[in-house]
């Protein structure tokens, strides 16, 4: 991937992101993986490649596990404070270690007031094959339009592996940049990063604000909602940022 080739895709109709939404992620096996949780529901990961044969996760951290054979329930146990009786919700990281078709994978759980999630344990290899079926034969125009209104439209195949972030990532001239998730498409060489700016005061955005090594060495696309490219203070914009990676 070149880091000359530079691709802006504006789309119209953008899908907002809603942080209170329902969403799918996809968890690849032997590698830890961040995801965001409900303290409020069920959650259900599920195991894609086989059966669930063992969960190992803390019991101290009010976390509640219910298996079937391909799949793993969890929810949070509340407390009470004994001094006034209120019910309090757990806020702290969980980990989560389940072993799905013989292969482990594990979760770092972060916990948000959010409806229940749905994360699919995916077979590793099966995900790279059904990408390079997806994007393999298209030329890289098509390959990078594709994989940009999946993005714009929160609606990415299951062989992608999706990893919700949720941090505070950057500071560009007094507005917070906060990275919302990562999308890897193993097998492609190709990682996606959503980002949401928060206009602090009035901005314009443009695509050479996002071509610094901060955002990545090998840029093969970036991507903004062209409708708030000019942003008013309290206003915010999501922002698409595709590079090749090398250690697949």
């Amino acid at each position: 991937m070149r880091h000359s080739v530079i691709a802006a895709v504006w789309l119209c109709g953008l899908l907002t992101l809603m942080s209170g939404a329902r969403a799918d992620y996809q968890v690849p096996p032997e590698k830890t993986t961040q995801v965001v949780l409900s303290n409020l529901d069920v959650n259900r990961l599920v195991c894609q490649n086989g059966k669930v044969s063992d969960v190992f996760y803390s019991e101290e951290k009010g976390v509640v596990v219910s298996t079937t054979a391909h799949d793993v329930y969890v929810k949070m146990k509340m407390k009470r404070k004994l001094e006034t009786g209120q019910l309090i919700r757990p806020v702290l990281n969980v980990d989560l270690h389940v072993v799905c078709g013989g292969q482990v994978y594990t979760l770092i759980g972060a916990l948000k007031p959010i409806p229940a999630q749905t994360i699919r344990l995916t077979d590793g290899m099966a995900g790279v094959r059904k990408n390079i079926e997806l994007l393999g034969a298209m030329p890289i125009e098509k390959r990078i339009k594709t994989i940009l209104l999946a993005a714009y439209k929160n609606d990415y195949p299951e062989s992608f592996t999706v990893t919700r972030k949720g941090d505070a990532y950057a500071d560009m001239d007094g507005n917070i940049i906060d990275r919302v998730r990562e999308i890897r498409i193993e097998g492609m060489g190709l990682k996606l990063t959503e980002y949401l700016v928060n206009a602090s005061k009035p901005m314009k955005l443009t695509e050479q604000d996002f071509m610094q090594p901060a955002f990545g060495k090998h840029i093969a696309a970036i991507s903004i909602d062209a409708a708030k490219g000019q942003l008013a203070a309290g206003n915010t914009a999501r922002v698409f940022v595709l590079e090749g990676v090398t250690n697949e």
